[in-house]
């Protein structure tokens, strides 16, 4: 009888009393109990809200908590012992909770639950509720809709007959008469056809019980995750940075697309020095298929030697002008592969992880660069093993990690010599965070350090224009056959 009532009511745990006590504010503490509505729960009881030192708020704490919610922290810990204060992490926390109905992280399943007891006037309310219940579906009793249908029968019968008009009446009454007698023993018991009706309906009514017992525990313990509309409609989020995400991608996807382009488009294009010179045949033994005694000259074969000279001049003529720039290899360095064109095109300095992940991985690289009205290219890479031995006159300029390891395939190292014949040749950078400490090495070389910050991006143009005004002055008059 106790779990059918406990089933019928509904018993609801202390947090769900909290939140509707906070809602209506009808509520009290007696004695060593709060009284919420027609619910009552121990003051001492643990609730299963997790605070951030591992314990759980009782529902002592919480209660006091939501009578003086609406002052200050400050106010609201002068007035609150201490055995009864909320910590000022939780605060936020807790207001969402109670205030918002919303599901927080510190609300814990594992935690200690404590159900509410319902109050003595809703218990006798609910029992004789279960009472009418058991009154109306228990078998061997006789129910008083069956005990008003049999006296009525029995009053009937007792009437004296009317006449042939009122035949009809009387028909319709001794048949409802009999349907009466028969649910019913010769004894006044229920008969077994009843009992069985009844003991069937009650099973059905168990089970439902059952199914919706089972259905209510299963809602209390489920957790309710985001869907994409909740999460698009959750305020203090901002998705602008998604679409300003997107539109850089499409950007650079249409400018290496142009690219893409312009160098198919030069590479088709009409190059004059690479035309093959005019060769007369004059057929087999030197003779002149015009019909002339002409003979070729005895200085034809010098002749060939010169025009074997003009073409290697020719091909010497047609070498690409583009000057080079090499960045370190690796994802531990300031500049690299992925982050160079986004720094040195737009000034604009993106981190090498993240640059990675929006990038996928080249070879190489083409910045072009807008000088006096026209439009400069250069070429960056990050390995020797992609350079012929003719390109390494092409390389302006060189961005330096601090270690030597970096050139140790360059052509200088492999013939014996050193780093400073490198520098020599080449204009060096060293690209570093303004707070870090320079590299020790890189003091010793010949290299121009440039600074960048870590969070203040409108710092970067000043770095660029620092890097561009000092490769100008280095290389415009050492590298006057490329293009600079």
């Amino acid at each position: 009888l106790l779990l059918l009532l406990i089933l019928l009511m509904d018993v609801p745990d202390s947090l769900t009393l909290l939140r509707q006590y906070c809602k209506t504010g009808n509520g009290h503490i007696d004695g060593d109990n709060i009284v919420i509505g027609q619910w009552v729960i121990g003051k001492k009881e643990e609730t299963n809200f997790e605070n951030k030192k591992g314990g759980f708020y009782t529902n002592e704490m919480l209660f006091h908590y939501i009578n003086h919610r609406e002052k200050t922290f400050t106010q609201y810990l002068k007035t609150t012992p201490t055995e009864l204060r909320v910590t000022r992490v939780d605060v936020k926390i807790l207001k969402n909770f109670l205030e918002k109905d919303m599901d927080v992280d510190s609300v814990k399943d594992t935690g200690p639950i404590s159900y509410a007891k319902p109050l003595a006037g809703s218990v006798d309310v609910a029992l004789e509720g279960v009472s009418s219940l058991l009154d109306e579906n228990l078998p061997g009793t006789v129910s008083s809709s069956a005990k008003r249908d049999a006296d009525e029968s029995d009053v009937v019968s007792k009437r004296p007959h009317l006449g042939s008009s009122d035949a009809s009446v009387s028909g319709t009454t001794a048949t409802a008469t009999t349907t009466a007698d028969a649910s019913l023993s010769k004894d006044g018991m229920l008969s077994s056809a009843k009992r069985a009706e009844i003991k069937a309906k009650r099973k059905r009514r168990k089970r439902q019980i059952a199914v919706s017992s089972a259905t209510r525990a299963i809602h209390k313990n489920e957790l309710v995750f985001m869907t994409r509309t909740t999460a698009l409609k959750a305020p203090g989020k901002d998705f602008s940075s998604v679409l300003e995400l997107l539109k850089r991608k499409q950007m650079e996807e249409h400018e290496r697309r142009k690219k893409e382009r312009l160098e198919r488009a030069e590479q088709k294009g009409y190059k004059r020095y690479e035309q093959k010179g005019v060769t007369v045949d004059q057929g087999p033994f030197d003779v002149n298929l015009a019909g002339s005694s002409y003979q070729p000259a005895k200085t034809a074969p010098a002749a060939a030697k010169q025009q074997q000279k003009n073409n290697s001049d020719k091909k010497g003529a047609n070498k690409s002008k583009t000057p080079i720039i090499f960045v370190p290899p690796g994802m531990s360095v300031v500049i690299t592969l992925n982050n160079v064109r986004s720094f040195l095109e737009k000034g604009m300095y993106i981190p090498a992880k993240e640059a990675a992940k929006q990038s996928r991985r080249e070879d190489t690289v083409l910045i072009h660069r807008r000088k006096r009205g026209a439009l400069v290219k250069y070429r960056v890479v990050d390995r020797p093993q992609l350079l012929q031995p003719e390109d390494w006159d092409r390389v302006v300029a060189v961005f330096v990690s601090g270690k030597e390891w970096q050139f140790k395939l360059w052509p200088e190292i492999k013939a014996g010599k050193s780093v400073v014949d490198i520098f020599a040749k080449r204009r060096a950078f060293h690209v570093m965070f303004d707070d870090s400490k320079t590299n020790p090495l890189v003091e010793k070389w010949n290299c121009k350090i440039l600074k960048v910050s870590r969070n203040r991006r409108h710092m970067d143009q000043t770095a660029v224009h620092e890097f561009w005004e000092a490769l100008d002055q280095f290389a415009v008059p050492r590298f006057r056959d490329l293009n600079l």
